[in-house]
């Protein structure tokens, strides 16, 4: 096995076949990239909240040692700058792209934790110039941080983030059953690895790449409870009590809004089962209720099935097909703001970054599948077909 260039740039590639259960590689822990190895400086200033931050400043501090770091040969071989494709680099021509998809959002809050992280840590920075020299921009430390995030593991026998060298040179692979194990002395063994369940909107923001066809794509609804909804403080309580939460305004309050996330339905059994989009089915029920006996009335269906609030069909089947409908529509406008994103990517000027157009693409194709199936569904299960014109 050896790091290689290729069209997926960096990557291990094997030179013969490799049996199952067969180790390839060993990493002595004394070689692993921990907090641990900070220099005694930043650990004795440093106090932050995030998992991220203590490894991105050990990188820093290693290329800042060039050819005198013990890892040298290791850094050498990370992303250089503008190598990185992860969408938080992203121009703001780029980015427009994204704006009806989970990635877009998913940017802007990396983004703003990154700098948060920054700005906590930028005392650390300047305090120990020997350690990191005598500035690091937050570009800089935004490149060490998609590094970190995009490579790190979870340490050996703790929750310690940790990197190691070569073994994070291995690729994904959505399918690989393969594993990364510890031996009594917190070495690691690996062979090919997966790295779980992740959209490509996932991928994008954190890892800079992503899959085509991609089985773990996901989608995602902004639902929301109106403000011009007259029982809109009702519904909230409501939601509060049966501990269904939406996410919280910076005074603590409620927002009455929630993203809902869509999966693609393979199976027509889990359609009938229920657990198929059950989130965004249950919120709008609950949306879409219109008088306080209609709540009474949701309560009481809820405690005569002894099921969780909302999560079972309404009795009455008007109100049933109503929400239904409902949330018909906010998968249909979701379809056509993914179909206009694509029109608008096949006319993008020449001078957009090709790799990152490849991203947004897989990105909004992955989606659209995963709506039109959601629709698709949710059409041949409504009340007696009832869909609204």
């Amino acid at each position: 096995m050896a790091p290689t260039s290729s069209r997926w740039k960096r990557g291990l590639f094997a030179a013969r076949s490799i049996r199952a259960g067969e180790q390839i590689v060993r990493i002595p822990h004394d070689l692993v990239l921990t907090a641990e190895k900070l220099d005694d400086c930043v650990k004795k200033l440093l106090s932050t909240e995030y998992d991220w931050c203590p490894l991105t400043l050990l990188i820093l501090a290693e290329q800042h040692k060039g050819e005198a770091s013990r890892w040298a040969p290791y850094v050498s071989c990370l992303p250089s700058f503008g190598d990185h494709h992860s969408t938080i680099f992203w121009e703001k021509e780029e980015l427009k792209f994204l704006e009806c998809t989970r990635a877009f959002r998913g940017t802007a809050e990396r983004r703003e934790m990154i700098s948060d992280e920054y700005i906590s840590v930028k005392n650390v920075i300047s305090s120990c110039p020997h350690v990191f020299g005598e500035d690091i921009s937050l570009f800089q430390f935004a490149h060490a941080y998609a590094t970190v995030v995009s490579r790190a593991w979870n340490g050996a026998l703790s929750s310690e983030i940790s990197m190691r060298p070569f073994v994070d040179f291995c690729n994904h692979d959505p399918v690989s059953h393969a594993t990364v194990s510890h031996d009594s002395c917190k070495d690691a063994t690996v062979v090919f690895i997966s790295y779980g369940k992740r959209s490509n909107a996932v991928l994008a923001v954190d890892y800079g790449f992503v899959l085509p066809n991609n089985l773990s794509d996901q989608a995602e609804l902004w639902m929301e409870i109106p403000w011009n909804d007259p029982l809109r403080e009702k519904k909230l309580e409501l939601m509060g009590a049966f501990n269904m939460p939406t996410l919280q305004n910076a005074d603590g309050t409620e927002s009455g809004e929630l993203p809902v996330i869509l999966e693609e339905v393979l199976d027509s059994a889990d359609w009938e089962d229920g657990v198929v989009l059950p989130q965004a089915r249950a919120f709008s029920r609950i949306i879409c209720l219109d008088s306080l006996e209609d709540i009474q009335s949701m309560i009481q269906e809820s405690d005569t099935l002894q099921a969780p609030l909302a999560y079972q069909p309404r009795k009455d089947v008007a109100k049933e097909t109503r929400a239904m409908n409902f949330l018909l529509e906010m998968i249909q406008e979701s379809i056509t703001s993914h179909e206009q994103a694509l029109l608008m990517l096949q006319s993008a000027p020449d001078h957009v970054n090709k790799i990152r157009r490849g991203m947004a693409e897989a990105v909004l194709d992955g989606e659209l599948r995963v709506l039109e199936n959601s629709r698709g569904w949710l059409k041949d299960c409504l009340p007696n077909g009832q869909e609204q014109a």
